[in-house]
């Protein structure tokens, strides 16, 4: 899709321009090498230039303004330590040309690397990060981050909370639930609101005149003049009809073509960077989009603003198919296979999840040096992780090369070793969870029914007639879980003898390992 540059040349040209004042032109300069999103501290520093009536700019234009923002590619990032609850030292690896799924149910941590992303990036909806708060001493913030720009690998960036990421980063787009609804909300009648990520610069610009004002500054009223009415020409400018038409054919995309729309582009609100869009045929009352409907607009309006940029910027979602039936989340999955972007996905959706595994359409991965040796196909490659929590401990990423079984084996001789051992009522619910997951990684290849997969294993005489030559395993596996089902009964009683139970759960434990091995 072509990109349209004219609102582009109209800045540049403003930036270029050596008889506007310095603090101006950089503050242009800044809203743009910023994407809109300016820190407090970078506010600051254009009071100061206004205060000091500084001689000359400092904030140099992006090189790839004019024709394309710079490829923004997020290698790799590793939690250290410190955010809310997260496990330490937990590392994805990003696949750079493809999708990156990460999934896990409810409270498995997964939206709290989303969390790190957009505070990190400066997403537009602030979701403050706090320390955890489940250990006596909370350890501070560290989040190292790796990153490329144009195929040039970057120095690696240690966050710590609080500090600004380097501007290449602050290009990444955000949507989630609270996206969703700030993006797109009804204002009455059958007329919404957007927010549009594209006019964040010249709400940026608006804002920072308002900030030095509101301390006392004295800002030149033609300076003033000329910032607030290249903002609104710029607005008009940008809101051609390429974004009209970017957004239908998102539409079209997810099916929804029949949603015909307006964009008005007469009352814009520049102080919330927001644009109003009027439903021309909607046959719900009062013009009210269902809960679908509005996602799939959100949806459609977040994909044809991050195609207008010009640039191929990564793309991170959580859970963005909530609302959405079987049909247009797999609609939507299709949609991402032919974008040209860098995507994470955060989902708790298994539909989504097997939509975006689907080898008919996607090249999948669950080991990140595999999906970089893996040669080009002409399918969207996916690298997927499983995101599981343990005890107060959440976010563990796991792949192929650190299975469910192994996890939860791991997490039982951990309690094992102790010394002593406290917590016989977690061993034996993490030898559960390593038997039913053995069903399926082991037993099943991978490959098990949805019916037995991480479910309450019921008919294991129905699995032994499945499995054939596979029924010795599973018989090992019913008999060690009717053990662990009898033991799980008297835990927690005074009566029950704690050196015998270590020494029981222990070669249960070796039971459960040979047959995880076996293969």
């Amino acid at each position: 899709m072509a990109v349209p540059i004219r609102h582009k040349n109209i800045l540049k040209t403003y930036v270029d321009d050596a008889t506007k004042a310095v603090w101006a032109r950089d503050l242009v300069s800044l809203a743009i090498q910023t994407g809109g999103l300016l820190t407090d501290a970078e506010q600051s520093q254009i009071l100061d230039e206004l205060l000091n009536n500084a001689a000359s700019p400092t904030v140099p234009l992006p090189m790839a303004f004019i024709v394309n923002d710079p490829t923004v590619r997020i290698l790799r990032l590793v939690h250290k330590h410190g955010v809310n609850a997260l496990a330490d030292n937990q590392e994805i690896v990003f696949c750079e040309e493809g999708i990156t799924l990460l999934y896990g149910q409810n409270r498995s941590g997964k939206s709290g690397y989303f969390r790190i992303l957009n505070q990190m990036a400066g997403g537009e909806i602030n979701q403050t990060l706090h320390q955890n708060v489940y250990v006596a001493t909370p350890q501070p913030i560290e989040v190292v981050i790796e990153y490329s720009v144009d195929g040039t690998t970057s120095p690696a960036f240690t966050w710590n909370g609080v500090a600004a990421a380097p501007a290449d980063v602050r290009h990444l787009r955000f949507f989630d639930s609270r996206y969703a609804q700030n993006y797109l909300s009804c204002r009455g009648g059958n007329t919404y609101f957007f927010k549009s990520q594209n006019l964040m610069v010249f709400k940026a610009i608006n804002d920072t005149l308002d900030f030095m004002k509101e301390l006392g500054a004295t800002i030149d009223a033609n300076v003033e003049a000329g910032l607030r009415g290249l903002c609104s020409t710029t607005y008009k400018d940008a809101l051609t009809r390429a974004l009209i038409d970017a957004f239908q054919e998102e539409l079209r995309e997810l099916g929804m073509e029949d949603l015909k729309v307006a964009l008005n582009v007469e009352n814009l609100l520049n102080d919330d960077a927001e644009i109003a869009i009027t439903l021309t045929n909607s046959m719900a009352i009062d013009g009210i989009l269902s809960e679908a409907e509005l996602k799939c607009a959100a949806l459609a309006l977040f994909l044809a603003e991050c195609s207008l940029t010009g640039g191929t910027q990564p793309i991170v979602l959580d859970d963005p198919v909530n609302s959405l039936d079987d049909i247009l989340i797999e609609r939507f999955a299709h949609r991402l296979s032919k974008m040209q972007n860098q995507i994470i996905v955060f989902t708790h959706n298994v539909l989504f999840k097997e939509a975006l595994t689907d080898e008919r359409c996607f090249k999948v991965y669950r080991d990140p040096a595999t999906s970089r040796a893996g040669t080009r196909t002409t399918k969207k490659h996916v690298l997927a992780y499983d995101v599981l929590t343990s005890g107060y401990a959440f976010g563990y990423i796991l792949g192929d090369t650190n299975r469910r079984t192994k996890f939860y084996l791991d997490r039982a001789q951990d309690k094992l070793s102790a010394t002593p051992v406290t917590d016989e009522k977690g061993i034996v619910d993490d030898l559960r969870m390593a038997v039913e997951w053995a069903i399926d990684e082991v037993v099943f290849r991978g490959l098990a029914p949805r019916r037995f997969k991480g479910s309450e294993l019921t008919d294991w005489g129905q699995m032994e007639l499945m499995t054939g030559v596979g029924a010795t395993n599973v018989k090992e596996l019913h008999d060690i879980y009717n053990q662990l089902s009898g033991l799980g009964s008297h835990l927690g009683y005074s009566s029950y003898v704690l050196s015998a139970t270590v020494s029981r759960l222990q070669a249960l434990h070796t039971r459960i390992e040979t047959v995880f091995s076996s293969i």
